[in-house]
């Protein structure tokens, strides 16, 4: 990551990209495993605790978006 990337805790990232709450569990989900589609949120562990950026959170939603719409093209 750049020097003036900003590891948040991962639902903060998460709701800063989609302007929404979302769970804490669910956004832990996406980093700790991949979704239906092999996309994995990348995230750190980082003084215990396990962050991500807005970039990675961004980047996982467009991999996600982009996977499922081609597997509804099938």
């Amino acid at each position: 990551m750049t020097s003036n990337s900003q590891y948040l805790p991962l639902h903060a990232a998460v709701a800063q990209v989609i302007n929404a709450p979302v769970n804490r569990v669910t956004a832990w989900r996406w980093a700790t495993r991949p979704n239906r589609y092999g996309v994995q949120l990348q995230s750190w562990i980082i003084g215990g605790k396990r962050r991500t950026t807005v970039a990675a959170a961004e980047k996982y939603i467009a991999e996600s978006t982009a996977a499922a719409n081609a597997a509804s093209r099938s």
